[in-house]
């Protein structure tokens, strides 16, 4: 996270450690927590990258635990750009107006918080985007494949409800630059004729793009828009449920009347400074904070300390990527430090 990450909110807080304490309390379902550092990070002037992190949590930790939290995350944060761009040019015009669009980012960070989670995505980025994933190939797979070879073969195995060979495949023609030309299409075209995955992939496809153009602006090694390609897949490959059921919940959360209703809450959350009041959970000091990495915590703490096991309301998606997922980071990460060593 370099420079930001180093950054103070209005608190006194290091961004990093909220960022990290924001992301840790969705998963822990602790939802005042959750509303605290979101609302920190808003205060400071972060407020895009207070969505982005929700967006990528949408997929990360809640994904097709809760298809309708994922949608309506989406849908609260298109609300919410179009009232801060006005709200934004209101003040600049001398024209304040009240800030209107503080409302769906609580909405968002709440229904987060509530919803049912499973970390199917995080575990397929990990097993076959960043791992090895040479030992995964399916029996047909060849080396020498060209991209319409892998595009038929990808095909096939979305269509023939192979998960596993999918995954492996569209991360192959990830890895050729192919998703956006390829894969996306297909998966767009399966999920056309079920009713549930449709506007779930339409999500997805809009956040993958959002992510795969931050990818490619700053140079960095794609990751978080492969970890929403893959949560694309498997959305489409599963029965995720009744569309009466999907469209009726994401319709409550965004409902006016649902977003009204925290205006309260808004009020509490915006008007106090925190400092002598909250502190960063330890649990939240990981490998990705300073102050983790100086008390020596690494993956191993990660997965101990805020792993699957520490999902609040775990849904019941059948996982068969989480063991080899964790010992493949774990593994990956090791490597990292013997090279870095050397």
């Amino acid at each position: 996270m370099g420079y930001f990450g180093a950054r103070k909110t209005p608190g006194g807080f290091v961004v990093g450690e909220v960022v990290s304490a924001l992301q840790k309390s969705i998963r822990r379902g602790d939802e005042e927590g959750a509303l605290t550092w979101a609302t920190e990070l808003d205060r400071a002037g972060f407020g895009d990258y207070v969505w982005k992190r929700l967006r990528i949590i949408a997929s990360e930790d809640v994904g097709i635990g809760d298809p309708a939290a994922m949608v309506a995350t989406r849908v609260l944060y298109e609300a919410w750009r179009a009232r801060a761009t006005a709200e934004k040019k209101a003040w600049k015009d001398g024209d304040p107006q009240p800030r209107v669009s503080r409302l769906y980012l609580v909405e968002a960070v709440k229904s987060l918080a509530r919803a049912r989670k499973s970390r199917i995505g995080d575990h397929v980025y990990l097993l076959f985007f960043q791992g090895d994933r040479a030992q995964l190939a399916p029996r047909s797979f060849r080396k020498s494949w060209g991209k319409a070879e892998l595009v038929s073969a990808f095909e096939q195995a979305l269509y023939g409800s192979r998960e596993e060979e999918a995954l492996f495949l569209a991360a192959e023609l990830d890895e050729q630059d192919g998703s956006k030309t390829h894969v996306w299409p297909l998966i767009e075209r399966l999920a056309a004729s079920r009713p549930v995955a449709s506007p779930v992939t339409v999500v997805l496809r809009l956040d993958w793009e959002q992510e795969a153009a931050r990818e490619r602006k700053t140079k960095i090694e794609p990751s978080e828009s492969r970890l929403i390609l893959g949560v694309a897949i498997v959305s489409v490959m599963r029965d995720l449920g009744d569309p009466a059921e999907l469209v009726a919940k994401v319709d409550e959360l965004t409902a006016t009347e649902t977003i009204v209703a925290n205006q309260a809450l808004v009020d509490e959350l915006y008007r106090y400074d925190r400092k002598a009041t909250v502190t960063i959970p330890d649990h939240a000091l990981d490998q990705h904070t300073q102050r983790g990495r100086r008390l020596g915590r690494g993956i191993e703490y990660s997965f101990s300390e805020n792993g699957p096991l520490h999902l609040e309301n775990r849904a019941g998606v059948d996982d068969p990527y989480e063991e080899r997922a964790i010992a493949s980071d774990i593994a990956h990460h090791h490597a990292q430090a013997a090279r870095r060593a050397a």
